[in-house]
């Protein structure tokens, strides 16, 4: 199993190059995907200007705002490089995001769900935070999608070795 998420990229106001070409050239970049709206989960806004409203509000959901020159950059190397903190964390607003993993490790977890159900799992653990009830959690992609385990219901967590499954 590799982990690699896709890197989400979306456009506001006029560009250089027609808006069809510069979706395509998205749409042709390993690894990104063009969006037509930003949300939580955008990485990316390509923006002629940074003091636009939508700018802004991009920038206040976590999306990092680029110049067309530095999405033409990131078109000619192949790649959008990852920008930062995984977004889904977005979706829990509940809890603080104390600690961010330098490197992310993967791990194999051992885990009693609310409902006492047990499952083992290879994660790959990001992220660790306190909820406003007190709860310690931490954040981890499952099979590439971003969830969060809360600590008292770990029952065992240990680091897989040799680092990434395959």
């Amino acid at each position: 199993m590799k982990f690699e998420r896709s890197v989400i990229v979306a456009i506001t106001g006029a560009l250089s190059i027609p808006r069809k070409k510069a979706i395509e050239m998205i749409r042709a970049t390993p690894g990104a995907h063009y969006s037509c709206r930003v949300t939580s989960h955008t990485d990316y806004l390509v923006s002629k200007r940074n003091d636009t409203i939508k700018a802004r509000n991009a920038r206040v959901l976590g999306t990092v705002v680029i110049s067309e020159e530095q999405f033409l950059t990131n078109i000619h190397d192949g790649r959008f490089p990852p920008s930062g903190l995984p977004h889904p964390k977005l979706s829990f607003p509940e809890i603080i995001w104390e600690e961010e993993a330098q490197t992310p490790e993967w791990c194999m977890l051992h885990y009693r769900d609310a409902g006492g159900e047990e499952s083992k799992r290879t994660i790959l653990a990001t992220s660790a935070g306190v909820s406003t009830s007190g709860h310690q959690y931490l954040g981890a992609y499952d099979d590439g999608v971003f969830k969060t385990f809360r600590v008292d219901r770990i029952l065992e967590m240990a680091p897989v070795e040799g680092g990434e499954p395959q």
